[in-house]
């Protein structure tokens, strides 16, 4: 898909990112995979590569596309990988320290409107990390000019 603006491509970025934190913190599916994936990482099983293969290249490729359209890199370039982890593991963290997350803020647990907040907390500072124009952002949650 091409872009006609980075303001385009901003506000691509800033929809897909939102939908990736809906979809971790916002499935109670996904609530217990939680634990299953972090022990993965911290002590991979004989399944690793399964898990590696089945979940993780699949979302690692899709995002890179992204890092790589906002960077101008190759998707498989070493600055566009690291970028790609750690776009991802923004919200990784964030379900990963659910109960860090609540307990800070006095939450009983994530609920729509609380991805929500979290959603516009994060998401700015991940376009900026891609370089795109943060009235993305703003454009594409009903304010600025384009909202109005």
């Amino acid at each position: 898909m091409l872009f006609r603006s980075r303001v385009a491509l901003g506000r691509a970025a800033a929809a897909f990112l939102r939908e990736l934190l809906d979809a971790v913190l916002g499935d109670e599916r996904l609530h217990w995979q939680m634990a299953l994936m972090m022990r993965e990482f911290y002590e991979p099983s004989a399944h690793f590569r399964m898990v590696l293969d089945a979940r993780i290249h699949p979302l690692h490729d899709a995002v890179a596309e992204l890092v790589g359209r906002a960077t101008g890199r190759a998707t498989t370039a070493t600055e566009t990988r690291l970028l790609t982890v750690a776009l991802i593991g923004e919200v990784m963290a964030m379900g990963a320290a659910r109960v860090v997350v609540c307990a800070r803020l006095g939450w009983d647990d994530y609920s729509p409107e609380r991805v929500r907040l979290i959603a516009e907390a994060l998401v700015p500072p991940m376009l900026a990390m891609l370089g795109l124009p943060a009235e993305a952002e703003a454009v594409e949650a009903g304010e600025g000019e384009a909202g109005r």
